[in-house]
């Protein structure tokens, strides 16, 4: 996956630095947090979630949030750019894979 995000979304040979998988269930908000690397990029996994699950973000002068549609891939300074997931309200999980990744290298 990663070698295909390099070549078809950010076209460019990034350093992948680790890839995982995340998983909420309803309960479980994430709390606010940076990561390393120069930017993380978010895929969402699994059904779209209305009015929970949210991916939220503090850019200094409120909190954002981008809703969780599956299928969709997300990419921001994770060093620099206070985020958290939020859990969904159903039985269901929420998952995400969560990319780490340093600016272009030769």
């Amino acid at each position: 996956m990663c070698r295909k995000i390099n070549r078809e979304i950010l076209k460019k040979n990034c350093q992948f630095i680790r890839a995982y998988a995340n998983v909420q269930f309803k309960g479980m908000d994430g709390s606010f947090h940076l990561d390393d690397g120069d930017f993380t990029m978010l895929y969402m996994v699994t059904p779209t979630l209305t009015g929970s699950g949210h991916f939220e973000y503090d850019d200094g002068e409120s909190v954002k949030k981008i809703d969780f549609v599956q299928n969709r891939l997300i990419w921001f300074p994770g060093s620099e750019l206070p985020h958290r997931g939020m859990s969904p309200n159903t039985d269901s999980p929420r998952v995400t894979l969560s990319f780490k990744v340093n600016k272009e290298i030769s």
